[in-house]
């Protein structure tokens, strides 16, 4: 059995590169278009590309969201009362 494989890039690396991957194809989209009004299948094809930027932002989405999520819980279990409970000053 081999061990544990560490991914090459964070979550947070992966997330910054699935934006930069959104925006270049919502640019290329755009770039595209142009030849949609002479070539129907440019058109069709600069469509498709937008769409599945959209996808990869969807992703980007839910990336940061579950880092958020991940961060919450992580301060949570480090922080500490700051005041004595209710039950404690009954003690």
């Amino acid at each position: 059995m081999q061990g544990i494989i560490r991914p090459q890039l964070s979550k947070l690396e992966i997330s910054n590169k699935l934006r930069n991957l959104a925006r270049n194809m919502r640019d290329i989209s755009n770039k595209m278009g142009y030849y949609g009004e002479y070539e129907e299948h440019w058109e069709l094809h600069s469509k498709q590309l937008l769409g599945a930027s959209e996808i990869v932002r969807s992703w980007v989405i839910e990336i940061k969201k579950e880092l958020a999520d991940d961060e919450i819980t992580n301060n949570e279990c480090t922080e500490r009362p700051t005041e004595t409970s209710e039950i404690e000053k009954d003690s």
